[in-house]
């Protein structure tokens, strides 16, 4: 059966994204991440160096040296998802919402992604608890969002490498 599958795949021209794209991604380098938040929230410098740290494991390129440059610009906020009988919020998301911008050795822009990332928490009765909770959710959110970059860029080289660009 797994010969028959494996035939199957290799007749009709399947190949893996990340095995195609292994040296390319090593052709990427982490430029900047930055969070843009319009009232400064503890912590989010802490979902930037989360998402930096990830990017970075993956993409290993000096700036100086890189085929293409990474970009990202976070933006986070907290919506209220539950309210209570009495008015009080009893539940939170953490929404991160990411512009990820990819440029050539020349400056331009070759591929931009805009998406968005939630994560929810509750409200504790211990305030240190709901800190805790927000913490998780941010750390959830920075990771997500750090795959998402991965799988976007990893897609673009892909595309590149398949029509003979890269």
């Amino acid at each position: 059966m797994l010969l028959a599958w494996s035939l199957l795949l290799a007749g009709c021209g399947y190949s893996t994204v990340y095995q195609t794209t292994a040296d390319a991604v090593q052709s990427v380098a982490v430029a900047e991440v930055v969070v843009n938040t319009g009232e400064k929230l503890p912590g989010e410098r802490r979902v930037a160096q989360l998402v930096n740290r990830r990017l970075a494991q993956v993409f290993t390129s000096h700036p100086d040296s890189a085929a293409y440059t990474l970009h990202i610009h976070l933006d986070e906020e907290q919506r209220t998802l539950a309210v209570l009988r009495d008015a009080t919020e009893d539940r939170f998301e953490v929404v991160l919402t990411a512009s990820l911008s990819l440029k050539d050795h020349k400056g331009e822009q070759v591929f931009q992604k805009v998406y968005t990332t939630t994560a929810i928490y509750n409200v504790e009765p211990s305030p240190l608890s709901t800190d805790a909770g927000r913490e998780r959710a941010r750390q959830s959110a920075a990771e997500f969002t750090s795959r998402e970059a991965i799988q976007y860029i990893n897609f673009f080289l892909h595309e590149q490498k398949r029509n003979g660009d890269a």
